[in-house]
């Protein structure tokens, strides 16, 4: 194995673990905190402690954000002038870049609003398909589901190049 190819490695591997800190971040929240904060005691609980986790969280992303887009230009750089990789991939991994720009959008707008309602106050469960839509327009919940989505797409890129090199 050449350094280069090292050097590869190790730029995925970074590039991998910010995006996993990031949307394992998030969906460690929609999936564990939100859901444990189902009665208005102990979102007044939470509230103590919010404004810290969330500011320490935000540091957190935004390093992973930095990291994400100079780690994935690099690797975008590298694996568009190594391999022909054709339409299916940059159709992909346009749609994969669209995707985490939103996230960062989301985020963004996240940081800047400030003013977030608490989670787990009193929530009732969803009772109708409009309860759903409901939960659906939570930010955390969108960057939790696309991100999910940008996995996939990585891993459907990464089949996509192998498949462009041909057989071994």
């Amino acid at each position: 194995m050449s350094t280069i190819d090292l050097l590869r490695v190790a730029l995925r591997w970074v590039h991998l673990t910010a995006a996993v800190v990031w949307i394992g971040g998030t969906l460690f929240y929609v999936l564990a905190i939100q859901p444990s904060l189902d009665t208005e005691e102990k979102a007044a609980g939470w509230r103590t402690i919010r404004q810290g986790v969330e500011r320490q969280f935000h540091e957190i992303v935004q390093v992973c954000i930095w990291t994400f887009f100079i780690s994935g230009a690099i690797l975008t750089y590298d694996r568009l002038t190594s391999v022909n990789p054709g339409l299916d991939y940059i159709a992909a991994l346009v749609v994969k870049v669209l995707l985490v720009l939103w996230m960062v959008y989301i985020s963004g707008g996240l940081r800047r609003s400030g003013a977030r309602k608490p989670i787990g106050s009193a929530k009732k469960k969803p009772s109708s398909a409009g309860s759903v839509f409901q939960r659906l327009r939570s930010p955390v919940l969108q960057i939790a589901i696309i991100g999910v989505i940008v996995l996939l797409l990585a891993d459907l890129l990464k089949v996509l190049a192998e498949n462009a090199l041909g057989p071994l």
